[in-house]
């Protein structure tokens, strides 16, 4: 079955031939095994890129809050998660049970209303992006991918790696589309920042049983994706994720700019989001719109953006084949510096997401962000929670401007 992992004790990365057979398959070839695989993908990443390019665009302008249906639903299957990550705001949701519902994992949702949300969606057939907490650590997440496969859907999964050896065989003969491992630097480093001694030999072994399971099956499903998260901890390391990616065989390494925050701009954000302003607009939040301790409080400096300018320059370099390095959000060498050092750099004040994406929590609550409250997919047909008041009226607001809150929101454009 599936092979034994070996280290290279200088470096720390899997040796041997994973991915190695695959290496030399183009990234158009792998999408085209997909499309012929899955034919959906053309409907739904046609129909998405309409809704980014145009249709999110027309809605805001012409449409008084109203969406058409969203071309992507982000599900946040459990708060479960079996580590504890330095930029991860887990901890402080764990605190806030009794306050904010959904972080509770008993209020998690059993699988029925899930199948339920495919049913109704099948028509316009949107992307269906798995997170969490650790989305292997649903009890029903079998269960679930397969109804969504059954439906054609075209699922992405977002995971720690932990736990992925045990699914890599499953995922790939269910035909999931998008697998994206978060790993954020050689071993030491990763661990550290993941708060778990072994958390990285766990998850690189599993991305090396789900490309061997590929390769066995002779499939082109997943697309196996790396997320290397920046932080002063590993940034002066994080140049090293491209051989560590390239030896490993995946297709593809993304570099993701923290999303963070500061208390003084938290402050200046809830003042407006104040419970009267809140009112007036017909809103619904659960107070305060973004609490203490629930945002990550980036430790970049000046002395920094010299090796994030370099790292932009070295993946420039690199070019895209055959792994390809991209960032997110994509930000050009002149920006960095702005993104970094100056919350209140006047980025473009445009955000489509809130026309195109739906974020539903584990209890089925649709929470766009901010904790603006729109309603659960238990409390009727999901496309009238989607374009309920209370979400109508929040996106009329953000179609004139973004707030303090947005400032380093990876959904934004910068």
């Amino acid at each position: 079955m599936l092979k034994r992992v070996k280290f290279d004790e200088s470096s720390m990365v899997v040796a041997g031939d994973g991915g190695s057979e695959e290496g030399g398959i183009s990234h158009h070839r792998r999408i085209l095994g997909m499309l012929r695989e899955n034919p959906n993908m053309i409907r739904t990443f046609g129909r998405e890129l309409f809704r980014h390019k145009v249709g999110a665009h027309l809605d805001a302008r012409w449409r008084d809050g109203f969406a058409a249906p969203p071309v992507r639903i982000k599900i946040n299957l459990t708060r479960l998660c079996n580590l504890r990550c330095q930029m991860c705001i887990q901890d402080r949701r764990d605190a806030e049970k009794e306050k904010f519902s959904w972080n509770d994992p008993r209020n998690q949702l059993p699988l029925e209303p899930w199948v339920k949300l495919l049913d109704e969606t099948m028509p316009f057939m949107p992307l269906i992006a798995l997170t969490g907490g650790e989305p292997l650590m649903y009890p029903h997440f079998r269960g679930f991918i397969r109804a969504a496969k059954e439906r054609r859907f075209v699922v992405e999964l977002i995971t720690n790696g932990t736990l992925l050896d045990r699914e890599a065989e499953f995922l790939v003969r269910e035909g999931v589309e998008f697998v994206i491992v978060s790993i954020d630097g050689p071993e030491e480093f990763h661990d550290r920042i993941r708060g778990q001694k072994g958390a990285y030999r766990a998850a690189v072994a599993g991305v090396q049983s789900l490309l061997d399971a590929r390769r066995q099956r002779n499939a082109a499903r997943p697309l196996v994706s790396l997320n290397c998260t920046i932080s002063k901890t590993n940034l002066a390391v994080v140049d090293q994720m491209m051989p560590i990616a390239s030896r490993l065989g995946v297709d593809v390494l993304n570099y993701l700019h923290t999303i963070f925050d500061s208390p003084e701009n938290a402050a200046r954000h809830n003042r407006i989001f104040s419970e009267e302003w809140v009112r007036s607009k017909g809103l619904e939040v659960v107070f305060p719109s973004l609490p203490d301790g629930e945002y990550y409080e980036s430790e970049i400096g000046p002395e920094d953006v010299p090796l994030l300018e370099e790292l932009a320059a070295k993946v420039q370099r690199h070019g895209q084949s055959p792994l390809m390095v991209s960032f997110s959000p994509n930000l050009s060498a002149r920006k960095i510096r702005p993104y970094y050092l100056d919350l209140h750099h006047p980025f473009s004040e445009t955000c489509k997401c809130l026309w195109t994406d739906c974020r539903i929590l584990p209890d089925g609550s649709i929470i766009p962000c901010l904790h603006v409250r729109g309603g659960n997919i238990n409390d009727g047909p999901f496309l009238e929670v989607w374009n309920c008041p209370q979400i109508r009226n929040f996106r009329k607001l953000v179609a004139k401007r973004l707030f303090p809150g947005c400032a380093r929101c990876c959904c934004r454009v910068y």
